[in-house]
């Protein structure tokens, strides 16, 4: 390809192309399902939520920070496979997926078995999230630990610093639900 040259020997470049470039470019980024950003949100106010009530818990139990530690990696093992469902839905299903109801509908997407079969099939991450879950739904069926992480879970919801998470995901979730909401009109 020949490049004509402009005046003064720079080669041409047309300031059209490289506009409409970027306009493209711009509105792709902005569009690329702004509802996705909300979902996005959400899940990183979940497991933001599990880490805040591992490092309250252990701290109250230093000696259950192992227990503690499977139930925090179940928990965020939980979290990656609901994303990958809900991207995996909104790639092959979207009606599937409830936006209008804010966040409450919006994660209570319908799942069913043959859609985690498919899933394994396209998508290997998928896979070793299940296999994951499993893995560490038996480590805690066995862990000694887990029945003290119980009894003491009561004691922990009444800590103030339990009560300061519980009310900063509150709010979080809220101003998801509130741009979730906005975007549905």
């Amino acid at each position: 390809m020949r490049i004509r040259k402009a005046g003064f020997g720079y080669p041409m470049r047309s300031p059209v192309l490289y506009f409409c470039v970027a306009i493209l470019f711009a509105v792709f980024c902005q569009n690329a399902d702004s509802r996705d950003d909300v979902w996005e949100k959400l899940m990183a106010a979940q497991k933001k939520f599990h880490e805040g009530v591992y490092q309250v818990f252990v701290k109250a139990h230093p000696d259950l920070e192992y227990s503690c530690r499977l139930e925090k990696s179940l928990q965020t093992a939980l979290v990656d496979k609901k994303r990958e469902e809900f991207y995996y839905l909104l790639e092959n299903d979207p009606k599937r997926i409830n936006r209008s109801g804010g966040v409450e509908m919006l994660e209570k997407y319908s799942w069913r078995e043959f859609d985690g079969q498919k899933m394994r099939d396209k998508v290997p991450a998928y896979g070793g999230f299940v296999r994951q879950i499993d893995q560490l739904r038996r480590e805690i069926s066995g862990d000694p630990g887990r029945l003290a992480v119980q009894r003491h879970f009561a004691a922990v919801k009444l800590l103030p610093e339990y009560k300061e998470l519980i009310r900063v995901y509150s709010q979080t979730v809220a101003k998801i639900d509130e741009d979730l909401k906005g975007q549905a009109r």
